[in-house]
């Protein structure tokens, strides 16, 4: 994961930093410490970027992040990305990703009415969402420019859902290469969508409580 790479890559430049002598390989190792921070601190912890307003406690929201890599490793994806619903803004807001650059953050940090046919078909459906090939799938045609320099080809999705059908969210996978579900592959999605709502469902809860 993405994620866990840079934190590698902080804790080896930073032994090899301790470990320095010339003052000019020093430089360089701390140059390279505060790009990965750098890199890290845009990929983790987004929900304290785009949605303050949810409170969401540091616990929670790793248990997300860290949920989401466990979930794109068991559905052999290359990317994953984890949306929680804000009714009060009537926005969906992208609360944590997986291998992706701090690209996605730009594009889909909050959606709301009006952001496309992928916002409108999160809304509506309450089923697995799956784009096998987006070089072919009219439906995909405004992803594609962002999706080809993604190196996307399949998308699976799915809307999460909280008690009496309440719209929670949404669990995305992406795949460098068409996808087609099978039966096994339907379980693993629902399976973490249920994981996924239950967290949700705390996560929101705390806001109604407080």
């Amino acid at each position: 994961m993405r994620r866990y790479v840079l934190r590698e890559n902080i804790r080896r430049f930073h032994q090899m930093l301790v470990e320095a002598v010339a003052g000019d390989e020093q430089a360089r190792l701390k140059s390279f410490v505060d790009e990965a921070r750098e890199e890290l601190s845009l990929l983790e912890r987004l929900w304290l970027v785009t949605c303050p307003q949810l409170r969401i406690p540091l616990t929670l929201g790793s248990e997300a992040e860290d949920m989401l890599d466990r979930a794109v490793i068991a559905h052999h994806a290359d990317f994953g990305s984890l949306q929680i619903w804000d009714d009060m803004e009537q926005g969906l807001f992208l609360i944590a990703q997986s291998n992706f650059d701090h690209a996605l953050v730009d594009r889909f940090a909050c959606m709301k009415e009006g952001d496309g046919v992928i916002f409108r078909t999160l809304r509506a459906s309450r089923d697995v969402i799956v784009i096998a090939d987006i070089e072919t799938d009219g439906s995909a045609m405004s992803l594609r420019n962002w999706t080809a320099a993604a190196g996307i080809r399949g998308i699976v999705s799915r809307p999460l859902s909280g008690e009496g059908g309440s719209f929670l969210g949404a669990f995305s996978t992406f795949y460098a290469k068409p996808v087609s579900m099978t039966t096994e592959q339907r379980d693993m999605t629902t399976l973490y969508a249920n994981r996924f709502s239950r967290l949700m469902g705390d996560m929101l809860g705390r806001r109604q409580s407080a």
